[in-house]
Formats: structure tokens, sequence, C-alpha cells
């Protein structure tokens, strides 16, 4: 992951909470504890969609969280919110 934060940050992330090398969710609090990605922001599309679930999330750092399955449409609306006028 290092070697990606080194390069330039990207504008935003997209991460599931279930990955093979390292969960959604240590990914996240790495991502966010890097100086150099700190304000990047995450959103976090997941199947795991309990309250609990959600709640640590955010509690990683990430700044929307949507459960699958999702609209396409609402992903993209977000997204470009995000992107182009700095809301989340």
């Amino acid at each position: 992951m290092d070697a990606v934060l080194s390069k330039e940050p990207p504008d935003l992330i997209l991460l599931d909470i279930s990955m093979p090398v390292m969960s959604g969710l240590d990914a996240c609090k790495i991502i966010k504890n890097d100086p150099r990605s700190k304000d990047t922001p995450i959103v976090m599309l997941t199947a795991r969609g309990q309250g609990q679930d959600e709640k640590a999330g955010i509690s990683a750092g990430a700044d929307f969280y949507e459960t699958k399955p999702f609209s396409p449409k609402l992903i993209v609306e977000r997204v470009s919110s995000i992107l182009f006028e700095g809301m989340i």
C-alpha cells in the first residue's frame, strides 16, 4: 500500500470490508493514518450490512458506507458529490 501512496494519492478510494490480503477496515485505518492520504475520501461498498459493521467502517475512517446490493446510480451520485462538490 505504501508504494501506491508514495506516488500520487488517489482522489477517492472504494473499499470492501472483505478483501483477500487485508480487511478493508485495516486498509481504511492505514490510509487515514497516513499524512499523504488522510484527507482522501473513502467509500465502503460491502455486503456486511449490520449496524456494528457500519459503525466499524465509519470508526475506521470511511466517509460513506453502503451495503450490497446497492444502486449504481446512488454510488455515482455520491462519488460525484464528493469529487466535484467537495461534499460527503
